[in-house]
């Protein structure tokens, strides 16, 4: 996981909608990097995810906080030993 990862993550909440080409507007990077780094996000963070609503755009659910703050933690840190 490296920076766009985590200002993603960062950039996510559970009760408001954010746009990918929002997203990609602060990341500065495009819309389809954006929806990438999401799928990558999704695939490597346990206890939570990032879902879409055509119209409204993405937001995080968490499952588990426990597990996704310990898995957030774990995958930032392996990914950049």
């Amino acid at each position: 996981m490296n920076d766009i990862h985590l200002s993603i993550l960062n950039m996510m909440s559970e009760n408001e909608y954010i746009s990918a080409k929002d997203v990609a507007e602060k990341c500065n990077c495009s819309d389809k990097t954006i929806r990438t780094r999401i799928k990558e996000i999704n695939n490597d963070i346990k206890g939570a995810q990032i879902v879409s609503k055509p119209r409204y755009g993405y937001h995080l659910v968490i499952t588990d906080n426990e597990l996704f703050d310990k898995s957030k933690q774990d995958t930032y840190f392996i990914k950049n030993l």
